[in-house]
C-alpha cells in the first residue's frame, strides 16, 4: 500500500534508507524511527515507491550500460550551467535539475526502444 501523505512517504523512504545502511539509524526520529523498527523492508518499499517512474522503465534503465541514457559529462555540464545561471542555487538543487533532464531523456529513449 503506498503512503497516504507526503510526510508519510518521506518517513518511509528515510526508514528504508536506514535499513539499506545509507543513512545512520541515529538520524531517525519520530515516525521514521517507528517505521524502521516495526516494518519489513518490503513494506517500506511499498510505502516509499517510485512516484511517476513506472517499474518497467526502472527495469529497462537497470539493463542499460553506464552512459547509455546520458553521459556523465553531459550531466555535469547541466549542473554547471544551472549553477552559472542561478547563483543562489546549491549544487544539490542543480543536481536535481540535471536528474530531471536525465529521466526526461530516459523516458524518450525507452519509448524509442
Amino acid at each position: 500500500m503506498p503512503a497516504t501523505s507526503k510526510a508519510q512517504k518521506i518517513a518511509a523512504c528515510l526508514a528504508l534508507a536506514a535499513k539499506d545502511g545509507k543513512v545512520p539509524v541515529s538520524r531517525l526520529q519520530g515516525s521514521s524511527l517507528s517505521m524502521y523498527k516495526s516494518m519489513s523492508r518490503k513494506q517500506l518499499e511499498d510505502f516509499c515507491g517510485n512516484p511517476g517512474i513506472p517499474e518497467r522503465l526502472l527495469e529497462w534503465r537497470r539493463r542499460q550500460k553506464r552512459g547509455a541514457i546520458m553521459k556523465p559529462a553531459t550531466f555535469e555540464k547541466i549542473v554547471k550551467k544551472c549553477m552559472a545561471d542561478n547563483p543562489t542555487f546549491s549544487r544539490a538543487r542543480c543536481e536535481k535539475v540535471a536528474g530531471s533532464a536525465y529521466w526526461k531523456t530516459a523516458r524518450k529513449k525507452y519509448k524509442g526502444a
